[in-house]
């Protein structure tokens, strides 16, 4: 006779966090899989076919500047692009649903490459052109849609963006192997597709979008 072993709270979690935000989480997926795929690719043909490489991007091989956001340089790279988009991700998934989150994704992902290729030589891989498309989809809620969020709330959001944005920016400075044409570009892509596109919902639960809430009113004297 066998006993069943309880679920932990950390599957739990990571169940939760699939059921809620499945377009993030199979992006993140998607990421991980190409990541083990090029482990078993010595010869480094998947970077050869599918990174951002200028050369190929003009001679029309356009696909490019969107399955270079899926390769990834090392461990610690996939590391810290899979953890931001699942940190940023979530909110815009559910504001803008799974189709509009995937296209700001994807496409402001693919702005950011096509702004590398007019300014970077080098080849370029990862997904921080479409987590920093999030981020400018992020700002432009924000500015938009300025009477959906409590105040204080809003200033977090455009101060969190900006904090995000800026270190990340100020690091690629320091850095010579970070592309800053990609975050740049990502971020102006994000930001214009967000303020084409009407989104379903809010970024938050309902109660942090409008505010405190009055107390109630005493009932009349008899």
């Amino acid at each position: 006779m066998f006993s069943a072993t309880p679920a932990s709270p950390q599957g739990d979690r990571l169940r939760s966090w699939i059921r809620r935000s499945p377009a993030t989480a199979a992006l993140v997926g998607a990421c991980i899989a190409v990541f083990v795929a090029t482990g078993f690719d010595p010869d480094g043909r998947i970077f050869e076919a599918f990174a951002k490489i200028d050369e190929r991007v003009r001679a029309g091989e356009i696909w490019r500047l969107f399955t270079a956001s899926f390769l990834h340089a090392g461990i610690v790279h996939l590391w810290v692009n899979a953890a931001s988009l699942a940190s940023i991700g979530p909110p815009l998934e559910r504001a803008y649903g799974r189709l509009k989150y995937a296209v700001v994704f994807l496409a402001g992902g693919a702005v950011g490459m096509a702004a590398s290729v007019l300014l970077v030589p080098n080849p370029s891989v990862g997904a921080s052109a479409g987590v920093f498309a999030l981020l400018g989809a992020l700002a432009a809620y924000a500015l938009r849609f300025r009477g959906r969020l409590a105040p204080s709330v809003r200033r977090a959001l455009i101060v969190r963006v900006l904090v995000i944005a800026g270190v990340n920016l100020g690091f690629g400075l320091l850095v010579r192997f970070v592309d800053n044409a990609a975050h740049v570009g990502g971020l102006a892509g994000g930001f214009a597709i967000a303020v084409l596109l009407n989104p379903k919902g809010s970024l938050f639960d309902p109660a942090m979008t409008r505010g405190p809430t009055p107390p109630p009113r005493p009932p009349p004297a008899p």
